[in-house]
C-alpha cells in the first residue's frame, strides 16, 4: 500500500532522524552506519507502511545478504528496530517492534587497572588545581563527573542529568540520588566518599548551579553524553592508559568489583540500577569465568588479574 500524498515519506523521516542524531553530537562513524542502513532500506523500497507491519523485522532479515555474520545482522536489525521505536515515539506507527537478542556470552573487555585509575584521578585533581580562571569551573566539573562515574557506577546519562537536589548530606553521610535513565525502577541512592562530597560542595558553592543540571557546558547548556565520552576517551589516551576508557567501561569495572567484593545479585542490581536480574546475572557470569574449577588449584589468569588490577578481568 502506498503512502498518501500528504503523509511524510520514509526518506524524509530518515533524514529527520539523522538530523536529530547530528544535533545530539553522534559520532561520525555511527552516523555513517545509520546512513548505510537507511540507504539499504531505501534501495529495497521499504516505506512507512512496511514499518507498520508486525512482521517488519522478519521481512528485513530475509533481505539481508547470506554472507553477513550473525553479529553484523544483529547490529543491522537492532538499528532498524531503534528507528522503528523512534517512528512509534513520533506517532507514525503503532506497533512496537522487538530487537533480536544478541549473544549472551560475556564480552572480553579490557579495563583500566587500579594504578591507571589512580593516575587518572591524580592528574584530574592537579589539572583542576592549576586551572586558569576561565577554565576553573569546567576542569573541576570534569573531575567531579569522572569521580562520580568511578565511585557510583552510574550511567553517563544519569550522571550528567544530576540536579543540585540530588546531593544529600546528613548524619548518615553523603550520597547522591540517581533518578535512572532506563526505567523508574532504576532510581537509587548511592553513598559517595567524603573526598568526592567535598569536591561537589566546592563546585556548588563557587559556581551555584541553576535549578536543574548540576553540570553544564561553557555555554551554560546541557552536556551531551557523546561530548563527554569523546573527551574522556581522548584524555585517557594522552595519559598513556592502555585500556580504551569510556563511561560504560568505568560502569562495567565498578559492577565487576562489587561482585568480587561479595555483593549479592540483588544488591548489585539495586545499586547499578538494572531493570532486570538477567542483566545482573550477565555480569556474574563474567566473574565466574575467572574462577578455577578447583578452588584450591592455582590459576595463572586470576593471579595475573589480581596482580595487575583488572587488565583483562573477563578472559
Amino acid at each position: 500500500m502506498n503512502e498518501t500524498p500528504n503523509a511524510p515519506t520514509l526518506r524524509s523521516l530518515t533524514d529527520q532522524f539523522t538530523l536529530e542524531k547530528v544535533i545530539d553530537g553522534t559520532a561520525e562513524g555511527t552516523l555513517d552506519l545509520w546512513q548505510r542502513t537507511f540507504t539499504r532500506l531505501h534501495a529495497l523500497s521499504f516505506d512507512l507502511d512496511d514499518f507498520r507491519r508486525a512482521d517488519l523485522i522478519t521481512r528485513i532479515k530475509t533481505t539481508a545478504p547470506r554472507t553477513w555474520s550473525r553479529a553484523t545482522l544483529t547490529t543491522y536489525l537492532t538499528r532498524c528496530t531503534t528507528f522503528a521505536h523512534w517512528l512509534r515515539h513520533q506517532g507514525f506507527i503503532e506497533h512496537a517492534h522487538k530487537a533480536p537478542s544478541a549473544s549472551k556470552r560475556p564480552k572480553l573487555r579490557e579495563l583500566p587497572t587500579d594504578e591507571e585509575i589512580g593516575h587518572l584521578l591524580a592528574d584530574l585533581a592537579d589539572r583542576s588545581h592549576h586551572a586558569p580562571t576561565g577554565r576553573a569551573r569546567t576542569r573541576l566539573q570534569d573531575e567531579c563527573v569522572t569521580r562520580l562515574l568511578i565511585e557510583t557506577g552510574a550511567r553517563i546519562s544519569e550522571t550528567l542529568a544530576l540536579e543540585p537536589s540530588s546531593i544529600l548530606r546528613d548524619e548518615q553521610g553523603a550520597r547522591i540520588v540517581i533518578l535512572g535513565s532506563k526505567s523508574p525502577a532504576a532510581e537509587r541512592a548511592i553513598t559517595i566518599t567524603p573526598e568526592l562530597s567535598g569536591l561537589l560542595h566546592q563546585y556548588e558553592r563557587r559556581w551555584p548551579p541553576p535549578a536543574r543540571d548540576l553540570f553544564r557546558s561553557r555555554r551554560d547548556q546541557h552536556i551531551s553524553t557523546q561530548t563527554f565520552c569523546k573527551w574522556l576517551h581522548a584524555y585517557c589516551e594522552t595519559l598513556g592508559i592502555l585500556a580504551p576508557v569510556t563511561p560504560h567501561v568505568l560502569r562495567h569495572r565498578w559492577i565487576l568489583k562489587r561482585i568480587c567484593a561479595g555483593d549479592s545479585a540483588i544488591e548489585v542490581m539495586t545499586r547499578a540500577g538494572h531493570s532486570s536480574i538477567e542483566m545482573t546475572v550477565y555480569y556474574f557470569n563474567q566473574v565466574r569465568r575467572l574462577m578455577p574449577l578447583d578452588s584450591n588449584a592455582p590459576n595463572a589468569e586470576i593471579e595475573r588479574v589480581t596482580h595487575h588490577g583488572w587488565r583483562h578481568p573477563t578472559r
